[in-house]
């Protein structure tokens, strides 16, 4: 019958292996951080384009049974909101519907802080449209940085670069 082997002193794990572990542990958590930071970033940025929904619906409505003799003008569209949440400064509109989503100062927002995502009404062909279009069927909006203050690539949502 074969015996029970003892484990010795020599069967545990060396201080050096354990200092490996962790360094190597502590290099991937110090590239993994930024790209965390930036994605949280992203997350918190993406509130501006559920900010920007009920303009959209608005806008959308507007061009299928405006007239063009009176177009809505600049914040005219009914839609527009001022600090609707602590990530957002404000909704605006312009005079031909373009939807303006202005980030806060909020800490939370890194980067993209005191930024703006716009909103642009297009036509089937990707045209933008007007007020003087109107009435229009518009097809889809183009989300991207807004020219004001352009938020950085890195922190827009999916559906805006």
């Amino acid at each position: 019958m074969p015996r029970a082997r003892r484990l010795g002193a020599g069967s545990g794990i060396t201080l050096i292996e354990l200092v490996c572990v962790a360094a190597v542990l502590a290099i991937l958590a110090a590239l993994a951080l930024p790209i965390f930071q930036n994605y949280m970033v992203t997350v918190r940025v993406s509130e501006g384009l559920v900010a920007g929904g009920p303009c959209r619906t608005a806008v959308s409505e507007r061009y299928a049974n405006g007239n063009p003799a009176e177009p809505p003008g600049a914040n005219g569209w009914g839609c527009e909101a001022t600090a609707p949440s602590k990530l957002i400064e404000s909704v605006m509109t312009d005079a031909n519907g373009v939807v303006i989503v202005w980030l806060s100062t909020a800490n939370e927002l890194a980067g993209a802080r005191n930024h703006t995502i716009t909103f642009t009404p297009l036509t089937e062909t990707g045209a933008d449209l007007t007020a003087a279009d109107m009435p229009a069927r518009v097809a889809q909006f183009r989300c991207q940085s807004g020219g004001f203050m352009p938020i950085p690539t890195k922190y827009l949502p999916g559906t805006c670069k």
